[in-house]
């Protein structure tokens, strides 16, 4: 080795552009490579010239060099880095020493001969060069039809799909067969993949909406690729444009050399057309970038849009969290990983298959309901208050962050055991915060006694089916309940009010402490800081989103084939004959997608994570403050209510602030109007109404039909 360590690295894996091979002839190639992932290079990325010598930032006490692979942990204690060391075996890439704690000064290196004494490269991940990602906005609903087609048969090369139905999809990646490397075997690793992504799934808005929120000299994308422009000029571009989408129904309107007028911007959806500030705004952009034809127009709007997109979908993450959002999927993927990178949290997972249907048993849904159809207030804050009848009061309460206050709590995480001696364990003797939670098995008695205080809201709903019903729903009855599967906390409050244990089954024994506390309180104090809804939103949805996951249902999970051809070991003939074949859609003559039963689910998550009469309801919310987040009541109100407890997770929260509700109707959970201080506001929360009015009188006659 005394001539040095440099070799050539395979023609293969240089032409992905994916390492940097320092030239070396002191057989300290593994520092060379080291110091060049620590200290990046902008030119000449081979040379030695090009960064520190090693022996000036490294160090080498008691090493010796060629390095070895046993020899790289005190390596990595002396420097504090962590090293990942890979090899090449068939023309694939392998790894062959990969860290436990990744620090914050990490190298990936590639031992390209798989040898103990040989050169070492600096290895950049060689899927994340291949795979390419290709941002769709809302790609699982509508846009992505259009293209599926095109994609699966216009270009050689199968889709592997992330299927929500056999029509619609999370994600979509073609592997792009004329890119591969002629003279390699392994051909599926080795081409260009182009996966396919709904920035949706991340932006639940609208771009015009998105667009509004980013400070200017945040646009770092769209101004690099309008460098040229004056400010004037490039502030026309940071807000979304308008389009004729509807007058644009063939290729030669396109060639149009004048702007389509304001009646051709009509939309069927909105049932309008544009208003005249935003027709304005596309008249001033086609004649300030001296825009002739419609097509020119059509290609600056979709420049731009792809460009404040990628600005939006990039800031709203990497700033708050490290983490590009273009290597996830969805929202609860990306949360998920800002949360384990947060936390550093370390998972027992269930390996026991009766822990794992008994805490299934557990998780039955949220509960919605409409409990009463019609209330109507009464109090003398009203101008229309009786005094003859009864002080009754209607209030819109939500609670802060409560996801979030409950993901505070102490959750478990390790150490299952089932506890021997069930039918003796004395729930009411554990702590709400001790660091040893259960979850029970249970028979429970309803007394007779507390049916009608509890006939609103019972405790302990359960999946049942209705009467006169096939499916299965979440029903809060006030029957006595058998096998109940229940967390300690949430039964030591329903025996607190009323409801008697009768038997005691099964106890299953845990290891509980807060440990996602930190990363709900990080959002909330991103959400107090939020300077627009969409920001309020989106850290509100990193937590919820968290819940979610924790409760993954693997079991629902499908597999579904994209095919274009019909013989062969893939081919549509040989899924549908498969045992586990489910159904199929065809979608054109060369092109079938077949959904498959999976025979086979890894259970790799951690699923164990009203009217009110009163007489002055305000004063009970002044007397138990601490309770309430009172911060957007007006300074000025009514009531002397003082303002307290700002986003505070796990309080009450007037919605109205303080405005009066006087009337309430009620079609069905998530389907309600109210009328608040003498406005009729309707407010359909299972529906989305574009601006326009609805009336709310109709909805109060259907409700005096039905009761």
């Amino acid at each position: 080795m005394s001539a040095g360590c440099h070799f050539e690295v395979p023609r293969t894996i240089m032409l992905k552009k994916a390492v940097v091979n320092v030239k070396s002839m002191d057989n300290a190639c593994f520092a060379w490579s080291v110091v060049a992932a620590l200290y990046l290079a902008k030119s000449n990325v081979d040379r030695k010239s090009s960064y520190p010598r090693y022996t000036t930032v490294l160090n080498l006490t008691n090493i010796e060099f060629p390095m070895t692979l046993k020899d790289i942990p005190k390596f990595e204690h002396l420097n504090a880095v962590s090293i990942n060391v890979y090899g090449i075996e068939n023309e694939q890439i392998l790894p062959l020493r990969l860290i436990g704690d990744k620090k914050e000064k990490h190298v990936n290196l590639l031992n390209h001969r798989n040898q103990e004494r040989v050169p070492f490269v600096v290895y950049a991940d060689l899927e994340c060069v291949l795979q390419k990602t290709v941002i769709f906005y809302n790609l699982s609903g509508y846009d992505a039809h259009f293209i599926i087609k095109e994609i699966a048969t216009a270009y050689d090369g199968h889709v592997n799909l992330l299927p929500i139905t056999k029509e619609k999809y999370i994600s979509l990646t073609k592997h792009v067969d004329s890119t591969k490397d002629k003279n390699e075997k392994n051909f599926q690793r080795n081409c260009v993949k182009l996966r396919f992504i709904d920035s949706y799934k991340f932006l639940n808005a609208s771009l015009d909406k998105l667009a509004s929120c980013l400070d200017k000299d945040k646009l770092k994308i769209v101004r690099s690729e309008f460098s040229t422009l004056s400010d004037e000029e490039f502030e026309l571009l940071t807000r979304k444009g308008t389009f004729p989408y509807e007058y644009i129904d063939c290729v030669e309107k396109l060639q149009d050399t004048r702007l389509s007028s304001r009646e051709l911007f009509f939309s069927s959806l909105m049932g309008d057309t544009v208003s005249e500030s935003n027709y304005a705004h596309a008249v001033n952009v086609w004649q300030r970038f001296s825009i002739r034809t419609l097509g020119e127009y059509s290609d600056l709007y979709l420049k731009t849009d792809v460009l404040l997109l990628a600005d939006i979908f990039r800031n709203s993450y990497i700033t708050s969290y490290g983490l590009d959002p273009a290597h996830y999927y969805t929202l609860p993927g990306f949360t998920w990983d800002a949360m384990l990178k947060h936390t550093r949290v370390r998972f027992e997972l269930l390996t026991d298959i009766d822990m794992v249907m008994f805490i299934e048993r557990g998780i039955r849904g949220g509960l919605s309901q409409c409990s009463d159809r019609y209330a109507q207030a009464n109090n003398k804050y009203m101008r229309s208050y009786d005094s003859s009848k009864s002080s009754s009061y209607l209030m819109y309460y939500d609670v802060n962050n409560l996801y979030g206050w409950a993901m505070c709590q102490s959750l478990p995480c390790a150490e299952f055991r089932w506890v021997e001696d069930a039918s003796n364990f004395d729930v009411s003797a554990i702590a709400p915060d001790s660091s040893t939670g259960y979850i029970l098995e249970v028979n429970l008695e309803y007394p007779q006694r507390l049916h009608d205080r509890h006939t609103d809201l019972p405790f302990c709903p359960m999946r049942d089916k209705p009467p006169g019903k096939r499916e299965n729903k979440l029903l809060a009855t006030l029957y006595d309940k058998q096998r109940y599967v229940i967390h300690y906390r949430n039964l030591q409050q329903c025996t607190r009010h009323g409801l008697r244990i009768t038997k005691i089954h099964r106890v299953l024994q845990l290891a509980q402490f807060a440990w996602l506390r930190d990363y709900i309180e990080l959002n909330t104090q991103f959400r107090t800081r939020a300077k627009n809804d969409f920001e309020k939103n989106l850290y509100k949805l990193m937590n919820n989103a968290v819940f979610g996951k924790t409760m993954d249902n693997v079991r629902n999970h499908i597999d579904v084939k994209l095919l274009t051809k019909w013989d062969g070991r893939y081919g549509a003939e040989a899924m549908i004959a498969k045992s586990n074949f489910h159904s199929r859609s065809v979608f054109a003559e060369n092109l079938i997608a077949v959904k498959l039963r999976k025979l086979e689910v890894k259970f790799d998550k951690p699923i164990y994570v009203g009217h009110i009469e009163c007489k002055d309801v305000y004063e009970t919310i002044k007397r138990d403050i601490a309770r309430f987040d009172t911060s957007d009541y007006p300074a000025d109100n009514a009531y002397g209510m003082p303002l307290a407890n700002k986003k505070v997770p796990g309080l009450m929260k007037d919605k109205n602030n303080g405005a009066l509700m006087t009337e309430f109707v009620g079609l069905r959970a998530k389907m309600y109007a109210v009328m608040v201080d003498g406005e009729r506001a309707c407010e359909y929360n299972s529906l989305i109404i574009h601006d326009r009015v609805v009336q709310y009188n109709p909805l109060t006659n259907v409700v005096r039909k039905i009761t």
